[in-house]
């Protein structure tokens, strides 16, 4: 399933994370951030408000509190590892610039959970 995600259409994947932001663990926060794929041409914003994360093509600008940049390798090695915000960056699978402290938050908010489970039961 990781790689499955990995390779996603970007939008697609932001979609995915949206689905997992716990809204307890995001109540309050605003959060402006770019993720930039490398080799993958246009950029992608993040927006976190009342406890939701949309997305869409292009860039906050200078309102952005950071920039994720990252490869669709790394992307698949931090999905299948399931790696924590800091091991993705220990491990160079990403790279932050600005304040990692507000990518940090985001990724605090993903609940994890078995996306295969019975939807009728005998």
């Amino acid at each position: 399933m990781p790689r499955v995600v990995a390779m996603l259409p970007m939008p697609m994947f932001f979609d995915y994370l949206a689905i997992r932001v716990n809204g307890e663990k995001a109540a309050g926060l605003a959060l402006r951030l770019d993720w930039r794929m490398a080799g993958e041409g246009e950029g992608h914003r993040l927006t976190l408000s009342h406890c939701a994360l949309s997305h869409g093509p292009g860039s906050h600008g200078v309102r952005a509190q950071a920039t994720i940049t990252m490869d669709r390798k790394g992307l698949a090695a931090l999905l299948v590892a399931g790696q924590t915000f800091t091991q993705a960056l220990e491990h160079g699978l990403m790279t932050v610039t600005g304040d990692q402290g507000a990518v940090a938050s985001l990724f605090a908010t993903l609940d994890s959970f078995v996306p295969m489970f019975n939807i009728l039961e005998p």
